[in-house]
């Protein structure tokens, strides 16, 4: 398209006119070019004739048939024609039907032939119309006869019938090729047209591509897209600072860009490299990979969309590469400075839960609001010391499980009486359905911090006179545990968001209930780590309910 674009823009101008009776402008120029053809075919007949007959070349009445031409040739040279009305035009061609036939005079014998020329002012004639043109022949085959009946002294038959004979035939040449004449202009029209619309969509492209080019070079984001055989057919300047090696032959787009994993060692198989897996089709989103900008390191989150044909078929993908190196450096920042906090916290944490424990079991005896104070604050200790381990395994991102053959019935049921002082004192009801006993394969210590945690957030999360409810049952291999509530419930945004590290929505900020946007995230990351899974749905002022799906045995975890 800037290459078409260097070029000149085609021009559409009409040089011939039209049937409306719409007669464009004939320049000078453009009349000596109607002459040329004639008066350069001319030239060679005289030059032939000279050949044939070189003693006739000192006959006055040569001299005197060139003349004309001669002059003729001049006037569409000299004249002014553009500042004149355009209709005078058609007298040149009518001057050369008459000077042809005087120049047929000259020599009858060898010079006869000169009558074809006729048919050049002809075809010029008939560009005057389907009409105009045939009369314009009429009367040029009367000028073109005039000379053979004021200078032939011959009066046989022949005489008579010819001027009736070429005459129709020039006026059926003309009209053959007015028609002829009609359905070009009559195309070229069409063209035009065409022509007309061709430029416009040029122009509207070329301006959407500016449009593009300029958007895709303003934002921060390396842009490539490929057609469907993965060859690129737009690198934005962001993107190209990423590709910072220069393409070899038979060298892959993907090799033109190394990645690493977050080591900055290991490169990344060319098979999951993004520009392999978008070239393939594949639709993704966000994935992390990590480049050198000389000594520093980059991190890059990837995403692609397929383009389709009119048919749906692949045509190609759209990869974006943006920078997060600091956006991951303050996520880095954030869990280690978390990480440090907690472990600050939880060695006092430790030392006053176990200076209480040795109050409560020591030799002397206490008041009984003493022990009750006390009992209140080891309580609340506890309560912190496990936020702040929870705290501690999201930010490394990782639990350690032991599971064992548990009894998840007998778990449900502790778990639950636990927790009826709290439903008591927010006025909820606590339902636990479940079957005499259900065995299943799990880390007993850490699957009763999550039933904790789903309990709690029901409680919390339903208003008095609300119902809580805890249930079990299983499939062929896993067993399923759903806590389910009749509460606030969550918007489809807060659901999106739930599992998010210290997440809190508006509504329960607003509510002032209590938390720190932990707990959903750390059970789904214990039950994962026991092969599980955890999933939630919700609807807004309707409740929640979450389901746990864990294995029954070794063999599934």
């Amino acid at each position: 398209m800037n290459q078409f674009n260097k070029g000149t823009t085609m021009r559409t101008e009409r040089f011939l006119p039209d049937w409306d009776g719409d007669v464009p402008t004939f320049s000078r120029r453009r009349v000596v070019l109607y002459q040329l053809p004639l008066s350069v075919t001319l030239l060679v007949l005289l030059v032939i004739y000279a050949a044939v007959s070189p003693a006739e070349l000192g006959d006055p009445r040569l001299h005197a048939s060139i003349i004309p031409h001669v002059i003729i040739v001049g006037v569409c040279a000299a004249v002014p024609w553009g500042r004149l009305p355009e209709q005078l035009t058609l007298l040149i061609p009518l001057l050369d039907m008459f000077a042809i036939g005087l120049s047929r005079e000259v020599d009858p014998h060898v010079l006869s032939a000169m009558g074809l020329l006729l048919v050049y002012p002809v075809v010029w004639l008939s560009t005057a119309g389907p009409v105009v043109g045939p009369i314009l022949t009429v009367i040029g085959s009367g000028l073109a006869l005039m000379p053979s009946f004021v200078l032939s002294d011959d009066g046989d038959h022949g005489t008579v019938v010819r001027p009736f004979l070429l005459t129709f035939v020039l006026v059926a040449i003309s009209i053959s090729t007015a028609i002829v004449f009609r359905a070009l202009m009559m195309k070229r029209q069409q063209l035009d047209v065409k022509d007309a619309e061709l430029q416009t969509l040029l122009r509207d492209a070329e301006q959407r591509e500016r449009l593009v080019n300029t958007i895709v070079n303003t934002v921060s984001v390396g842009v490539l897209a490929l057609d469907e055989h993965g060859d690129s057919i737009l690198i934005s300047h962001e993107q190209q600072e990423h590709m910072n090696c220069a393409i070899e032959p038979h060298q892959t787009l993907a090799a033109s860009m190394p990645i690493f994993s977050g080591d900055m060692i290991t490169p990344i198989p060319e098979a999951a490299h993004p520009i392999s897996r978008a070239a393939k089709g594949e639709t993704f989103a966000d994935q992390l990979v990590w480049s050198k900008r000389g000594d520093d390191r980059v991190a890059l989150a990837a995403t692609a969309r397929v383009m389709t044909d009119d048919a749906g078929n692949f045509a190609g993908s759209v990869l974006a590469f943006s920078d997060i190196t600091s956006l991951v450096t303050a996520l880095t920042a954030k869990d280690d400075f978390v990480g440090n906090i907690s472990h600050e916290l939880r060695t006092p944490l430790t030392s006053l839960l176990g200076y209480l424990e040795l109050v409560k079991d020591g030799s002397f005896s206490l008041p009984a609001d003493v022990t009750k104070y006390l009992a209140v604050a080891e309580r609340n200790a506890q309560r912190l010391l496990r936020l702040v381990t929870d705290v501690l395994a999201v930010a490394a991102d990782e639990f350690t499980v032991s599971p064992q053959p548990t009894d998840l019935a007998e778990l449900l049921e502790k778990r639950v009486a636990n927790a009826r002082p709290a439903a008591a004192s927010n006025k909820v009801q606590l339902i636990l359905d479940q079957p005499p006993s259900l065995t299943a394969y799990v880390d007993t210590d850490q699957i009763s911090r999550v039933v904790d945690n789903l309990i709690s957030n029901a409680i919390k999360f339903s208003p008095a006179g609300g119902t809580a409810k805890v249930s079990v049952r299983h499939t062929a291999h896993n067993a399923i545990v759903e806590v389910s509530d009749t509460g606030i419930g969550m918007s489809a945004d807060e659901q999106s968001q739930a599992f998010t590290k210290f997440f809190r929505s508006p509504t329960h900020s607003k509510l002032a209930i209590p938390g720190v946007g932990l707990g959903l995230l750390t059970s789904k990351s214990i039950v994962e780590s026991h092969g599980g899974t955890l999933t939630l749905t919700s609807a807004l002022g309707t409740g929640t309910t979450v389901t746990v799906s864990l294995p029954l045995s070794q063999r599934d975890s």
